[in-house]
């Protein structure tokens, strides 16, 4: 007989039972009739599990974890209501954090200058050079999103960090034409 054969007649004399997709030990030689283990190949397992006991306790495990922390957030917030000083703490971190911003945002407004006479590209490299401003690969990237030679991905728009994002760019040979 030809040794491709041999292993069709095994195989057709292994019982069709989930022990057959699991790599066989001798300790597994008496499990044949009482798998422990099962193989899940596909969508209808997953649903399967999902919906099974096991899903649902999961789902409820979850569900009860959010909403632990959603009223520890909220004993939190009131906690700090009726505390004054805590309260008083809060407010100034806040507007803190809200002047900050501001301030990061007033940095760009010589984008929506609208002086014909005046090029945005000199204040944005004069912020570029003194630091004041970070664009392009002088931004923090993310390091689990390098592949292939990428330097990652950044978390914010790049193209609102350049000059002429409000106003569009138009070459001088362009303008002459116009005008």
């Amino acid at each position: 007989m030809y040794p491709s054969l041999y292993v069709m007649i095994a195989l057709l004399a292994i019982p069709p039972s989930t022990i057959a997709f699991t790599p066989f030990t001798a300790s597994q030689s008496s499990l044949r009739g009482k798998p422990k283990t099962t193989a899940r190949f596909g969508i209808i397992d997953d649903l399967k599990l999902i919906f099974s006991e096991e899903g649902r306790a999961n789902r409820r495990a979850y569900e009860e974890a959010e909403k632990d922390e959603q009223e520890r957030a909220l004993k939190e917030i009131q906690a700090r209501r009726r505390n004054p000083e805590a309260m008083e703490q809060y407010n100034a971190e806040k507007n803190a954090r809200r002047e900050a911003l501001m301030n990061e945002r007033a940095k760009w407004d010589f984008q929506q200058n609208s002086n014909p006479n005046v090029d945005p590209k000199t204040e944005w490299d004069r912020l570029r050079a003194e630091g004041e401003i970070k664009i392009g690969s002088d931004l923090e990237r993310d390091e689990s999103s390098s592949r292939l030679g990428s330097e990652g991905l950044v978390d914010q728009r790049i193209d609102e960090l350049l000059p002429y994002i409000d106003s569009g760019y138009v070459p001088e040979e362009d303008q002459k034409r116009e005008g």
